[in-house]
């Protein structure tokens, strides 16, 4: 953040100075006390499990001066000395969490930044790093602080924008319905992409049309000169941009899989219209852990290429495109577009390869979707290998249909050509006992915990061996991939 005044500050959150003397200057925004530091503000949110008024003391003794609060009798009993120092300034509102994102796009409306968002179930934060790195080929550009995609995340991201970028790469993320508005409010983007409509936090919104509502909320505030890029590969997308719509639409997808050319209708075979490309990719070829290489054409340009891409994963292809498309109507050729995706570095470990003495290793263990897991399973398939070993955990917030995924996954993974597999936890077995039923040639290994598995892993692996680490994050499969570099 630029060295603002506390004066500012008030204006942005339409707050109240109730102690101090209004000479602090803020040059960063914090949730957590332990990120404070000299001219921080320490904004107190109330979660779920704390409540940030009682940290101020902590925030105040690691630097900051500046407090952002919404319940003055909380934060007197936890931080009654903060209050009588004469070099903290605190600022009283209603509500921190709306006052925080309030000053976040006052912040951003004071810049002379262009902005685009992105959204999805799956593959949001891989395309958002291809998306900022081809933009970054011709602009300066910011992009989420690590994965801050949320209600709180987000309005931090904008909040460490410097004064002289010139476009925002904004991830967005939700757990229900409304968030991604408010986030769209904020940010005012003049573009989205929407990579796919899943089943992620299906246990909390019902259906994947609810979930589907709640991407679209995305296009808050879009009118003719607004552009949504799609994943037309993805029915209910396609669906949910048929028709007049105030603003532009761009169709990305994979040759011969637009849509169902057919489709029975009161037992009558009914021609389907195809969904028209914008950007269509082709000849997609998974060369396992060594990643794609496949062909994007620009429909409307004529202009094509073919892309070798190291990241593995052939549905990394659409992500791709998707980034392309994104960046182009930001103003960014594909060419310099593709140039500055061969610079981009991955966050977190999203089919992260690990190179030991002995063996290689899939750390893909940042998150898991039903169609993720399948994916990375496919790409350990394709891999050459002495032997392929899968470490799987399970799915969260899928709810009733939570069986049903986890064993589609099983039978995917039988086809796999997998030499090991070992799951772990309750969801993951369900995994394993699917495979078991249609795969008797691959060896199995089920654990309630990693923690189980540790002392017996070095015995299993072996070298040449490739391993694959997939699960939801909860998991924490990604200490898997530390304790075999130890010994490795």
């Amino acid at each position: 953040m630029e060295r603002t005044k506390v004066s500012k500050i008030i204006k942005y959150v339409g707050g109240e100075l109730i102690s101090g003397k209004g000479e602090s200057i803020v040059e960063t925004v914090v949730i957590d006390s332990r990120e404070a530091s000299k001219n921080s503000l320490f904004v107190a949110l109330e979660g779920e499990q704390t409540d940030g008024h009682r940290f101020i003391k902590n925030a105040y003794d690691s630097g900051a001066r500046t407090f952002l609060i919404s319940h003055e009798d909380v934060a007197k009993e936890y931080a009654m000395d903060v209050f009588e120092h004469d070099d903290s300034d605190i600022i009283l509102v209603d509500d921190t969490l709306n006052a925080l994102q309030d000053m976040s796009g006052d912040y951003l409306q004071s810049m002379d930044m262009r902005c685009i968002a992105v959204t999805g179930s799956v593959g949001k934060t891989t395309t958002r790093d291809m998306l900022y790195a081809a933009v970054s080929e011709v602009y300066k550009a910011g992009t989420n602080k690590k994965n801050y995609n949320s209600e709180t995340g987000l309005p931090l991201t904008l909040l460490s924008f410097e004064k002289d970028m010139e476009i925002g790469v904004l991830e967005m993320g939700m757990d229900a319905k409304g968030q991604i508005a408010r986030l769209a409010e904020i940010s005012q983007p003049e573009a989205a992409i929407i990579t796919n409509v899943g089943i992620s936090h299906i246990e909390r919104l019902g259906s994947r049309e609810n979930i589907l509502e709640a991407k679209m909320e995305v296009t808050t505030g879009f009118d003719s000169e607004n552009t949504l890029v799609i994943n037309a590969g993805d029915e209910l997308l396609v669906e949910a941009t048929k028709g007049p719509l105030p603003y532009r639409v761009i169709r990305v997808g994979i040759e011969n899989q637009r849509n169902d050319d057919k489709k029975k209708d009161n037992n009558r075979l009914k021609e389907e219209t195809l969904t028209e490309l914008d950007y269509e990719i082709s000849d997609i070829r998974d060369l396992g852990i060594d990643g794609i290489i496949f062909c994007i054409k620009n429909n409307n340009s004529g202009e094509e290429m073919e892309i070798p891409l190291d990241v593995p994963g052939s549905h990394n292809a659409i992500n791709y495109a998707l980034a392309v498309a994104g960046a182009e109507v930001m103003g960014v050729p594909m060419k310099e577009a593709v140039k500055g995706i061969s610079k981009m570095k991955m966050t977190g470990s999203r089919l992260r390869v690990v190179e030991t003495g002995s063996l290689r290793i899939i750390d893909d263990a940042y998150n898991a979707a039903p169609s993720s897991m399948i994916s990375a399973l496919s790409t350990l398939s394709n891999t050459k290998a002495k032997r392929k070993v899968a470490i799987l955990g399970g799915i969260n917030e899928l709810g009733e249909i939570s069986e049903k995924e986890h064993r589609n996954i099983g039978r995917h993974a039988s086809i796999c050509n997998i030499d090991l597999m070992i799951t772990i936890g309750d969801m993951a077995a369900w995994i394993s006992d699917e495979t078991k039923k249609n795969n008797k040639d691959t060896e199995y290994m089920h654990f309630d915990t990693k923690e189980e598995l540790y002392p017996v892993l070095k015995e299993l692996l072996k070298p040449g061996d490739v391993v694959l680490l997939k699960a939801s994050r909860s998991y924490e499969l990604d200490k898997i991939a530390e304790e075999i570099t130890k010994w490795t």
